[in-house]
């Protein structure tokens, strides 16, 4: 999770120390809803990363590491981009692939987190 958060904040201050540009992101779901109020996310933020440590805490002994790690992506990238919407009221997206949308390396562990909770959550279901 702290890797997460390290790594996202530093690209971004690499990108923006080196002249690159970033595309400012008041929206979630990778911009497609745009929400400008800057209180909501910062209190949804908290809500959300609230249910998932005690979530996380309720669970601590019977996850397998794939959900550890999962978990682990999907706060970290939250945080990270929770802390770029207290501190600045958005999120500073620079990844452009030319083929989709413009995103940030908060974004790709939120991602990969998630996918990895739900395909676990999947191939272990109990029938």
């Amino acid at each position: 999770m702290a890797g997460v958060i390290l790594i996202d904040q530093a690209s971004k201050i690499l990108v923006t120390a080196g002249g690159g540009e970033f595309l400012p992101n008041t929206g979630i779901l990778f911009g497609f809803v745009k929400l400008q109020d800057r209180h909501f996310f910062t209190a949804a933020g908290i809500i959300i990363l609230g249910f998932i440590y005690w979530f996380f805490r309720a669970q601590f002994k019977n996850l397998p590491f794939v959900l550890w790690l999962g978990y682990g992506l999907l706060v970290g990238g939250c945080v990270s981009n929770l802390s770029d919407r207290i501190i600045f009221g958005y999120v500073r997206d620079f990844i452009d692939l030319k083929i989709w949308l413009i995103f940030n390396l908060a974004d790709v562990a939120l991602s990969a987190g998630f996918l990895m909770i739900i395909f676990e959550s999947i191939l272990t279901r109990k029938h």
